[in-house]
């Protein structure tokens, strides 16, 4: 790959990335707080920028933001650090950040997010991408946890709704054949057994009563039939 400018911002006490650049032929800026890299940033427009987090100066999200402001161009790899961890690779990613690496990258996986900025991709070391993709893992076991609930209530309740059709279905039934009986002992005393004047309205009550538990019956076996579907 032909030769870039970047701006890297590192411990004054550490030259690894440097040193890593430099070795690889490029032209390197450094930098040891975030108003130094803003400040080459305006002066030299790099290609890249590699920022260790957590250093004096503007950092992270607001060090992003105010590269973007520089240019939209400069591609930005932050390196993540002890120092760094309230900041999220997603939060970085949000601020416009094109790669995010752990602090443990090796000098070949530096080179390789060299490379793959440049080219216009987004580089993360395996465990940033790990942390990243974390939370959607859980939600994906979540939901199918809430789904598996979900079926198992509906074949609770559907198993309810059947037993209750079944209990209204056979206690109608009960209650049916005794009322038929006695609205029809109720009729035949009223008609040919010589009641008295009272005790035929006795019989008229009890059969009228007798009508209207039937008719109650007859209700509950139809409701049975509708939740059996």
């Amino acid at each position: 790959m032909a030769s870039s400018t970047i701006v890297v911002c590192e411990r004054s006490d550490e030259i690894a990335l440097s040193s890593v650049f430099q070795a690889a032929g490029h032209t390197v800026e450094r930098a040891t707080d975030g108003y130094r890299v803003i400040e080459l940033a305006e002066r030299t427009k790099p290609d890249a920028i590699f920022v260790q987090l957590g250093l004096s100066g503007p950092s992270g999200p607001e060090l992003l933001r105010r590269i973007r402001v520089v240019s939209s161009q400069i591609r930005v790899v932050c390196i993540l650090g002890p120092e760094a961890e309230t900041v999220s690779p997603a939060d970085l990613l949000r601020a416009g950040a094109d790669g995010v690496l752990s602090a443990t990258a090796e000098p070949e996986e530096v080179e390789r997010a060299l490379d793959g900025v440049l080219a216009g991709g987004c580089v993360l070391s395996p465990e940033v991408a790990r942390a990243l993709l974390e939370p959607f893992v859980q939600a994906s076991v979540r939901e199918r946890e809430w789904a598996r609930s979900l079926a198992e209530s509906a074949a609770q309740a559907e198993e309810l709704a059947s037993t209750k059709a079944e209990f209204l279905s056979n206690v109608s039934h009960e209650l049916r054949t005794p009322l038929t009986i006695i609205k029809g002992v109720a009729q035949v005393v009223g008609r040919f057994g010589g009641a008295s004047e009272d005790q035929a309205a006795l019989l008229g009550k009890l059969e009228e009563a007798a009508t209207n538990l039937t008719r109650m019956v007859e209700n509950l076996l139809t409701l049975a039939e509708m939740e059996r579907g």
